[in-house]
């Protein structure tokens, strides 16, 4: 597994020390800005790609059926080419932050890694479908908890309810919402190390990198729920600047920060797995 020091295993405040230390390096910030550029090409690409499909499927479609049936196949598709495109990449990227740690100076030509090879690029797709999967449980809730929140008052409360009353309601309902939030985002943060330990260990199953992903995150939850709400912070600081500080410096700061914490957490769990960092795989 990514082997990290223990003295600092579970400091956020070390690793993010550690982290900026490593951002100073010469080789650092072109390495991983390069890689996110092309990511970031490839994502207009494919967004661009779907527009296009959707413009001539708008002018051919004439039935309500046929628009409602042409739209799941266009979402399927773009979900698709999102994990068969994106996500390998956005790996490689974190490979990459992993390889770094190892003090290692990737080339720009690991951001192909996982498209080298069938096997490679087999396990890239199920790591991403699982990540995304795993991420967008938790957002699919909040989202659900607010929207659920404002539909009931314009549906319900605005129309039973007198106005004063209905505002009161919605903001009680508001507030639970967030609260409810707060928990997804800290249970949440029990599976954080799955990609960091699947992309770090080739020859682990993914089954076994989640269950070590899970039982890292159990132990030290609360380690993780700081380290999620400081980086929310610093994303919504990073949103602020139009995206640029999200581009040069956040998004970097952020995968190699996420690697760090991931090597604290699980190399405390995984004393047994005598492979260590990121290894080549053998085809």
């Amino acid at each position: 597994m990514l082997q990290g020091q223990k003295e600092h295993a579970l400091c956020i405040k070390t690793i993010r020390q550690e982290t900026a230390l490593l951002m100073q390096k010469n080789s650092t910030l072109p390495c991983l800005t390069s890689a996110f550029l092309f990511c970031l090409l490839i994502a207009g690409a494919a967004y661009c790609l779907i527009e296009l499909a959707v413009y001539i499927t708008g002018r051919l479609v004439t039935s309500l059926t046929a628009a409602v049936i042409t739209e799941i196949v266009l979402i399927v598709c773009g979900i698709l080419l999102f994990l068969s495109t994106l996500m390998p990449l956005w790996l490689a990227k974190l490979r990459m932050a992993g390889l770094l740690w190892q003090e290692q100076e990737p080339l720009s030509q690991e951001i192909f890694y996982y498209f080298t090879s069938f096997s490679r690029y087999r396990r890239a797709w199920r790591t991403g479908a699982v990540a995304v999967l795993l991420f967008a449980l938790p957002v699919a809730a909040v989202i659900g908890l607010f929207s659920g929140a404002l539909h009931l008052y314009s549906e319900v409360l605005s129309i039973y309810f007198s106005a004063p009353v209905a505002v009161l309601l919605l903001i009680l309902l508001l507030l639970l919402a967030i609260v409810i939030s707060v928990g997804v985002l800290f249970f949440g943060g029990i599976y954080i190390a799955f990609a960091a330990v699947a992309v770090g260990n080739e020859q682990l199953k993914l089954r076994v990198a989640f269950v070590l992903a899970v039982r890292a995150g159990k132990r030290h939850i609360k380690e993780i729920f700081v380290f999620s709400l400081r980086s929310l912070l610093w994303l919504a600081l990073s949103l602020l600047t139009v995206g640029v500080l999200f581009v040069l410096w956040f998004s970097h700061f952020y995968n190699l920060s996420y690697m760090r914490l991931s090597m604290a957490l699980v190399s405390l769990e995984s004393e047994s797995i005598d492979s260590c960092g990121i290894k080549e795989e053998t085809v």
